[in-house]
């Protein structure tokens, strides 16, 4: 039986925290060190069981190693977090969105992604990540009490809003684009915006776009528009608005309140984006 073992808290105190390895589960963690599944589930731990010959099902496997330290707690049920050996104690890992991982595995139907500053931060545009990550989920989905330390903001997008990054869904540069022109209340770093409205704008497929506001009303295409002309993308820019359907503004980004800049192009009054413009972007 081998043991492996660390020293944490006060170093005066020697106390060590200890996992064991018995032989009998040695092959599972064997499979579990060299996959490093984001979360773990009996299901999965079942098929690890039968392909290794180990004549333990999925269900004992998980509580064993949870006993054992090797399996830690998550608030979905059924879904656990693999602590590896070179984290040498029950130690959670610091993945920020291990619950959301959870939630997708126990619920593959879910349609729920990573959104706004999140997506932002997640694709190299914003440079601050947000105290509370961003989930997005499409409107009518259940709520999860698993998921309550995250923002949610309610918005259904098409999947092309959406694309594969640390193995989860995360708005594209479009879809991020997309959401804050539909749900711009959904979006809370204003600030950071003007650091890369430019950078963004400029990976904004336009055909992607245009999907993503159909059907919706005439200020979020006006909203649409008027970012990416902010962004430096006026062919997208003018695409968009000539695809815009009728209404009369003004239409506003952020609160209704004095001082907004009134942009006469779109009929969009911004009071949120112009005022933190740091690069001093020009329409």
């Amino acid at each position: 039986m081998m043991v492996i073992g660390r020293t944490k808290g006060d170093w005066s105190a020697h106390v060590t925290a200890f996992r064991v390895i018995p032989p009998s589960l040695a092959p599972v963690l064997t499979e579990l060190e060299l996959v490093r599944p984001p979360v773990v589930t009996a299901s999965w731990l079942d098929q690890a069981a039968q392909r290794l010959g180990v004549p333990i099902t999925g269900q004992h496997l998980a509580a064993r190693l949870r006993k054992l330290g090797w399996l830690l707690p998550l608030r979905v049920r059924g879904v656990w977090e693999f602590a590896p050996a070179d984290r040498a104690g029950p130690l959670a890992g610091g993945d920020g969105f291990i619950e959301l991982r959870a939630a997708l595995v126990a619920r593959p139907d879910l349609r729920v992604g990573v959104g706004y500053e999140s997506a932002a931060f997640l694709r190299g545009l914003a440079t601050r990540q947000p105290k509370s990550e961003v989930i997005v989920a499409d409107e009518g989905t259940s709520r999860l009490q698993a998921l309550s330390d995250f923002r949610r903001v309610d918005v259904t997008l098409p999947e092309s809003a959406y694309g594969e990054l640390l193995r989860l869904r995360v708005q594209t540069p479009t879809g991020i684009l997309a959401a804050i022109s539909i749900r711009p209340d959904g979006f809370g770093d204003w600030p950071g915006l003007g650091e890369w409205l430019r950078d963004v704008a400029a990976r904004v497929e336009t055909r992607q776009m245009i999907e993503a506001l159909a059907g919706r009303a005439p200020a979020s295409w006006a909203r649409a528009s008027y970012l990416l002309h902010k962004g430096g993308a006026v062919d997208a820019a003018c695409s968009i608005a000539e695809q815009s359907p009728t209404g009369s503004g003004p239409f506003y980004l952020g609160p209704r309140r004095a001082g907004g800049h009134y942009d006469r192009s779109t009929d969009v009054v911004d009071t949120v984006v112009d005022r933190y413009d740091t690069a001093r972007q020009g329409i």
